[in-house]
């Protein structure tokens, strides 16, 4: 196994293939083998990175609020940068992972080459932020109170995994048995203080305007808690591409592996070839 260890947190990661990096962000109920059928495909091309956030063992799970937010999560996204000699690459980040993702570029735009992001911006509308706030705090009790197998099957076992559950169910059992398997104290320290925690997108015009990097953000179109909000960030990131895929909920790469795929591949070529302009 190999480990980056930042302030007294180890983090798990892995690298496959050689050439251009390309490094994957796992959602809140995943770790870093959601990503192995895509890691596959492109680790004949590219460079594969993919790593475990804290809180998800192996990396390390620490016990202390203070050791989970969503700077430390953009934070551990250059520590494995650094520990992989990886000044520039792509990124994708599903759910969680795409939130941490667009933070990184935010603030380290000379580190991104490009960002694919999907299921991004969950309760970010401003109407319903605090009540999503509000659900991320009772969902980490569970976590923390509960029986992770059950919390975990709860969890999976939610609204945005319907379709998911209908169009690929070999998939959700995958993704269900991992969520019963996930750290009760990992999973509740980091939904109580990076899911709960997150500012809205909504609110973060200003910065989100002053991004040039090359972002295609991917949406489900039965995903109701992000399509307003990545609508909005379409509207205001200026170098972002949109892409709805229809009858698909939160789980794009788990519902449709080879649309995500070929989305992703096209992506990076256009990025490459100089030919992903600036909206407008």
């Amino acid at each position: 196994m190999m480990f980056a260890a930042r302030n007294g947190v180890r983090l798990h990661f892995d690298s496959q293939g050689a050439g251009v990096p390309l490094v994957f962000l796992h959602e809140f109920a995943g770790d870093a083998r959601s990503w192995e059928p895509h890691v596959r495909t492109f680790s004949a091309t590219m460079r594969c990175i993919t790593f475990n956030a804290r809180g998800y063992p192996p990396s390390s799970v620490p016990s202390d609020d203070s050791s989970y937010s969503v700077q430390a999560a953009v934070d551990d996204i250059g520590t494995i940068l650094d520990a992989t000699d990886t000044q520039r690459a792509f990124l994708v980040g599903a759910s969680m992972g795409g939130y941490s993702a667009l933070q990184y570029a935010i603030q380290n735009p000379d580190r991104v080459m490009g960002l694919l992001i999907f299921g991004v911006g969950g309760g970010s509308r401003p109407s319903i932020h605090e009540a999503h706030r509000q659900r991320s705090l009772a969902n980490a009790n569970r976590f923390l109170t509960q029986d992770i197998e059950a919390a975990g099957r709860d969890y999976a076992n939610g609204g945005s995994r319907r379709l998911l559950k209908r169009k690929n169910p070999a998939g959700f059992l995958k993704f269900e048995q991992r969520c019963m398997e996930l750290s009760s104290t990992g999973a509740g320290l980091t939904m109580r203080n990076i899911q709960g925690n997150r500012q809205s997108l909504e609110t973060m015009e200003k910065e989100l305007s002053n991004l040039t990097v090359p972002v295609l953000i991917m949406v489900g179109d039965e995903d109701d808690g992000c399509l307003e909000t990545d609508i909005f960030l379409k509207r205001t990131l200026p170098a972002a591409g949109l892409c709805v895929v229809p009858l698909t909920g939160h789980a794009i790469a788990q519902e449709e592996p080879e649309f995500f795929d070929a989305t992703l591949k096209h992506f990076i070529e256009t990025v490459q070839q100089g030919n992903w302009s600036k909206s407008g």
